[in-house]
């Protein structure tokens, strides 16, 4: 009898451990299920808390491209991977002007691979991405990585044909480079089509109605082209500089 007492006693002890532990269900005990369960929320995607959900992931990622490439649409004709700080970027614009201060006129969607490649209602601006701007003058693509600047543009254009590249830089009047931000006269830039000047370093173009470029047009006052400057779609576009 006294062994059959001992013998019960275990059991209940047994039992009793075994509880406290976890109470068993067909898959085994709730101790052993809670560190599956605790697996699986490791593994969960976090939500998207950006508010946009994929749209606004696309959009971050068609960002990040654009600002890597120094063009609105993601794409540069001119320069490489070693001068980060500069792109020569193709493509139309109507509103007219290659002006320091020009500001985004259609969502940057311009740029030959851009959504508006026919520049329709898109001004310089719209050509660099986020981040960028329209070269200033012969300093700010020098400061850029721009110092053969010429050279690098006439590695070709993606529709092919001679190109042209402009910046803000303004002229005296007589294709020389000045340091007056107000000058309208000219267009300056690089490429290899475009009358040839020798005092701009490293900037050698120069484009306006006394030196027409295909694709671009200006208004009739010889004496403006820097404000009047549209350009259709095809070969070149602007220079931009990173911020």
């Amino acid at each position: 009898m006294r062994r059959l007492l001992v013998a019960f006693g275990a059991i209940l002890i047994s039992f009793g451990a075994t509880a406290a532990c976890g109470s068993f269900s067909s898959s085994g005990p709730t101790g052993e299920a809670s560190t599956t369960d605790a697996g699986s929320d490791r593994a969960v995607t976090p939500p998207d808390d950006s508010g946009g959900g994929s749209d606004a992931g696309a959009e971050r990622d068609a960002i990040a491209l654009s600002s890597a490439s120094g063009c609105a649409d993601g794409t540069r004709e001119g320069f490489g991977a070693s001068e980060a700080g500069i792109a020569a970027c193709e493509g139309a614009w109507t509103v007219p002007g290659v002006l320091v201060d020009a500001s985004a006129q259609c969502a940057r969607a311009a740029g030959n691979t851009g959504t508006r490649s026919n520049g329709t209602g898109c001004s310089v601006a719209d050509l660099c991405a986020v981040g960028w701007h329209v070269c200033r003058d012969a300093a700010d693509v020098l400061a850029h990585g721009g110092a053969a600047a010429n050279d690098v543009c006439t590695t070709g254009s993606k529709d092919g044909g001679a190109t042209f590249y402009a910046t803000a830089q303004p002229s005296d009047g007589v294709s020389s480079c000045i340091a007056d931000a107000a000058a309208v006269n000219d267009v300056f830039g690089c490429g290899d089509i475009a009358s040839a000047v020798g005092d701009c370093a490293p900037l050698d173009m120069t484009i306006g109605t006394f030196a027409q470029v295909p694709g671009f047009a200006f208004g009739s006052d010889s004496n403006t082209e820097r404000v009047t400057v549209i350009k259709g779609p095809g070969p070149g576009g602007v220079l931009c500089c990173l911020d």
